[in-house]
């Protein structure tokens, strides 16, 4: 699934953002060229839990240590962990490390970074159990949950009916990367999608 944002930029171009989801849980944040990509797979544990995962490289050299500094300064895509039992640093029962003073003088919500913000969110939705979905009021904007998660529990039912996944067998199948540039403004949302695809 490619779930894209585009944005105006100028006259002649629109700033595309293409975001993968790759069956049956693993997404591709959206990079400039020449820019780390990188990939979260969110792997379930049981009903309630998840482990998450964040990968992050580039297709041209290897990552360097100024790569390294980015990553380790925890306000991307990755979150600092306890390297003991892996937990995240900042958490729910920290209120995740939530800064007040940086709330009013850096950005919105006080905390350190991205990945941060999303736990959070994620973590909030639904108190550590299972969301009561029906209480949702999905809109326009929401348009990519509502076809992943129609794709994703019509994987289930197939496979409660005893039907393994349809999702490709070869690696090859997962040749994508995620894009965010700038694109002349004829040019479809199909084309931008199509040019993320990489063959064999």
């Amino acid at each position: 699934m490619a779930i894209g944002a585009r944005r105006n930029w100028d006259a002649e171009q629109y700033y595309w953002r293409l975001t993968q989801f790759l069956m049956p849980s693993f997404t591709l944040i959206p990079s400039e060229a020449g820019s780390p990509i990188n990939f979260t797979a969110a792997v379930p544990v049981d009903d309630t839990n998840m482990m998450g995962f964040t990968v992050t490289w580039l297709p041209d050299r290897p990552v360097n240590e100024g790569d390294i500094r980015i990553i380790e300064s925890w306000t991307g895509a990755y979150a600092e962990v306890d390297p003991r039992t892996f937990e995240p640093v900042a958490n729910r029962a920290n209120d995740y490390l939530l800064d007040r003073e940086k709330q009013r003088t850096e950005n919105f919500t006080g905390m350190r970074g991205i990945r941060e913000e999303d736990i959070a969110v994620q973590e909030d939705q639904y108190g550590g159990q299972i969301a009561d979905r029906t209480k949702e009021h999905l809109g326009t904007s929401d348009a990519g949950v509502i076809a992943l998660r129609r794709r994703l529990l019509s994987a289930v039912r197939s496979l409660q009916r005893g039907h393994e996944p349809t999702e490709p067998r070869c690696a090859c199948a997962y040749r994508v990367h995620p894009t965010a540039s700038l694109v002349p403004r004829d040019v479809t949302f199909e084309k931008v999608a199509l040019s993320a695809m990489r063959s064999g």
